[in-house]
């Protein structure tokens, strides 16, 4: 758990300048990997099926969306900026170092039925391709 606080405490010295520092984080320590077994662990915290599709994940995220501030996928965390609506700060995790890179508006990329691809576009780019916002 030491090492997640410290992950924690990193994403917060990372805000830009311009951003609030938030209310509180949640520390959750997952080891050096995010893997299947996480994702069925939070799968069953929230009472959800493990063979959801992206689009049904996506759904429910949607319908999430007033509750929750952040959500991880995998190696990808997106944290809703405060009165952003749809903008979500989007970082990635490269071991222990978390790399901010993109504030992203989901709505018209979930209208043109693009979500899954792009998603996985920033789960194969590398830190310096997600920096360069070439995914």
């Amino acid at each position: 758990m030491y090492e997640a606080k410290g992950q924690a405490e990193l994403y917060v010295r990372n805000l830009p300048a311009s951003e609030v520092n938030p209310p509180f984080l949640v520390v959750v320590d997952v080891g050096h990997s995010i893997d299947d077994d996480l994702n069925a662990a939070v799968f069953d915290a929230d009472g959800w099926p493990h063979s959801l599709s992206d689009d049904e994940i996506l759904q429910r995220l949607v319908e999430l969306n007033h509750e929750r501030a952040a959500v991880q996928h995998h190696d990808l965390i997106f944290v809703k900026q405060v009165n952003g609506d749809d903008e979500w700060w989007t970082i990635k995790i490269e071991g222990d170092t978390l790399v901010p890179f993109e504030s992203i508006t989901f709505r018209s990329i979930i209208r043109d039925g693009e979500f899954s691809s792009f998603i996985q576009r920033m789960r194969d780019a590398t830190v310096e391709q997600c920096r360069k916002l070439e995914y």
